[in-house]
């Protein structure tokens, strides 16, 4: 395999760390009082969804070369897998009553859900590659 077949690898970190600085300079600089309050740091979080993201790219790039008929299965399954590490991981301490709750609630979310939509973009254009 060449270094251009692990590109959406190396895409998943470099998104990743541009989605964490963009987040953390939104977050520390309209919402600080709230930013103090998380459970979970961004950090924490934007490390677990980039560490998730890339295992998913490589895997993925892996699928591909050989059974591609098997590609969409195995991103639905490692999605769900990841999910599942995502309540077991983060509930317990989103689950509590505060203050500032609903906003890492919402902060939370909105993370998971701009590194599913990535996600699915890398994939869609990893499995139209070479057609």
């Amino acid at each position: 395999m060449r270094f251009r077949d692990f590109l959406p690898v190396c895409w998943s970190v470099v998104i990743s760390a541009a989605l964490l600085l963009v987040h953390k300079l939104v977050l520390s600089t309209y919402f600080k009082s709230e930013e103090s309050e998380f459970t979970f740091s961004i950090w924490e979080m934007y490390a677990f969804f980039g560490t998730c993201f890339a295992i998913i790219m490589l895997v993925s790039v892996f699928v591909k070369k050989y059974s591609v008929n098997s590609f969409g299965q195995s991103i639905m399954l490692m999605t769900f897998i990841e999910m599942g590490l995502c309540f077991a991981l983060f509930f317990p301490g989103l689950e509590n009553e505060g203050s500032g709750m609903s906003f890492e609630k919402s902060s939370f979310l909105i993370v998971f859900l701009l590194f599913l939509a990535i996600e699915t973009i890398l994939a869609i254009r990893l499995l139209n590659k070479n057609q």
